[in-house]
């Protein structure tokens, strides 16, 4: 079982230090100079649109449905799925 989930867990290793940088930017965005601000906003939206929303989004419509259908629980991945939504 651990190597079919290996590229999924890989991948959630390669975006854990984007989602870390977002979070750090965000605390950091009143103490910054406008410029450095407006970087730092680019580098997150492009890493949100172009990374980690389509894999929340892939995620969601093939990855969560078959986990919910194999464990015979609907409701299995609800608490990833509003992990995605926050």
């Amino acid at each position: 079982m651990s190597g079919v989930t290996r590229p999924l867990r890989e991948e959630h290793q390669e975006l854990l230090p984007h989602i870390e940088s977002l979070r750090t930017a965000a605390d950091a965005i009143d103490t910054l100079p406008a410029a450095e601000v407006q970087r730092e906003v680019r580098g997150a939206l492009e890493f949100l649109q172009g990374h980690l929303i389509p894999h929340a989004i892939a995620e969601d419509e093939a990855l969560y449905p078959v986990v919910a259908r194999l464990m015979g629980a609907p409701q299995a991945t609800a608490t990833m799925r509003r992990d995605h939504v926050e």
